[in-house]
């Protein structure tokens, strides 16, 4: 096979982006063509923006700095490439890269972290001699005034003031 068919699919949204993106911009050409002198073209745009969401937004933001929202075809093409061109940035580099599985992953799924074992572990430290450390005599739950440990605490302790 030459593709793994996660790859085509993804390859198929990508298609279909482009094409949509592309159709709207057909049509805002087609409506400023059709009404000049009217903002009807601008409707369009509201398919760019959510094609293009967040992205999109923060392009056509930028751009309206720069540029005065008019009728002209100039001003619609451009703000269409501007959110385009974030659009494409966004889902086909971003995203995409998001996904590559090099990204930090701390090699959980591999083979290898399968073959670790608790006493691998343990003979890879070096050799300490083992401390022996004293019981402590378990802690009564009640004393014989009834008092509990946190009650034997505080009154054992009292503050000077």
């Amino acid at each position: 096979m030459l593709f793994k068919p996660e790859t085509r699919l993804i390859n198929l949204v990508k298609l279909i982006w482009v094409t949509l993106c592309l159709w709207v911009l057909y049509l805002g050409l087609a409506l400023c063509l059709a009404n000049p002198g009217s903002f009807v073209h601008y409707d369009v745009l509201l398919f760019m923006t959510l094609f293009t969401f967040p992205a999109g937004i923060l392009a056509q933001a930028y751009l309206a700095l720069f540029i005065e929202a008019d009728t002209s075809v100039l001003a619609f093409v451009a703000m269409w490439l501007s959110m385009f061109l974030a659009g494409y940035v966004q889902w086909f580099i971003l995203v995409s890269n998001l996904s590559q599985p090099d990204l930090t992953n701390l090699g959980l799924t591999s083979s290898e972290s399968n073959k670790i074992s608790p006493n691998s572990i343990e003979s890879d430290l070096p050799h300490q001699r083992r401390v022996r450390r004293r019981r402590r005599a378990p802690i009564r739950a009640f004393d014989s005034r009834g008092r509990t440990p946190l009650e034997r605490a505080i009154r054992s302790n009292p503050i000077s003031h």
